[in-house]
């Protein structure tokens, strides 16, 4: 697995989560309902956010798991 490459992932995830909770705070519109933090509040949101990584992730290693398993059989 390449290392920089994910740290990239991640590090761009990062903020384009801080760039839509800082434009709906701004502008009062939030693209995603589970971001809207003058609904919900900040600790809600940042669990929906941690909550979604998560499931990525996971999504992400089942994926790559599949792929290990379907090289092998090759």
């Amino acid at each position: 697995m390449n290392t920089q490459f994910t740290k990239r992932a991640r590090l761009f995830a990062g903020l384009i989560s801080v760039a839509a909770l800082a434009y709906g705070e701004a502008s009062g519109f939030y693209a995603y309902f589970f971001l809207d933090v003058a609904q919900f509040g900040y600790g809600p949101v940042l669990a929906n956010i941690l909550g979604l990584a998560v499931v990525f992730m996971i999504f992400g290693l089942i994926l790559l798991g599949l792929r290990r398993l379907l090289s092998a059989r090759a």
